[in-house]
């Protein structure tokens, strides 16, 4: 069945989807909501509030219980598999045990990424927190 060329076969979806039958009109609409705009600049204040977290857990609170428990983290390994030079080998280092074709689990690095989580997650608790607690209190402003 063909559709004749003066009618436009998208003309419905589009009246229904957004109420307008210019696509264009239809997405600056959408786009330039607030809840859009919104979502925007919380990615962009997210990937900040990241990065401010992430170092807040990597440079203070990770060397804090690393001399805590008297353990760097982040240079914590085991060999599963030792490397070619043989099997008594002690490596000092990972990347020693790399270099060495040994299979090495870094099970610091993801205990730091463990703890960096946990940070993560109070501090948006935090916010989260506070902010239902303002709003409260001031009558549900928002």
């Amino acid at each position: 069945m063909s559709v004749p060329a003066s009618e436009n076969p998208f003309k419905n979806i589009t009246s229904e989807v957004g109420g307008k039958d210019n696509v264009f009109e239809d997405f600056t609409s959408f786009i330039t909501k607030g809840n859009i705009l919104d979502l925007a600049i919380g990615s962009v204040l997210g990937s900040a509030f990241t990065g401010v977290v992430t170092a807040l857990s990597q440079d203070m609170l990770v060397p804090i219980v690393g001399s805590l428990i008297n353990i760097d983290l982040s240079n914590d390994f085991f060999i599963w598999k030792q490397g070619q030079s043989g099997k008594n080998i002690t490596y000092k280092t990972a990347k020693e045990a790399e270099d060495d074709k040994a299979v090495v689990i870094k099970y610091g690095k993801v205990l730091e990424k463990g703890i960096t989580f946990i940070v993560q997650s109070l501090a948006l608790y935090v916010i989260i927190r506070a902010y239902k607690t303002t709003r409260e209190r001031l009558g549900g402003f928002y």
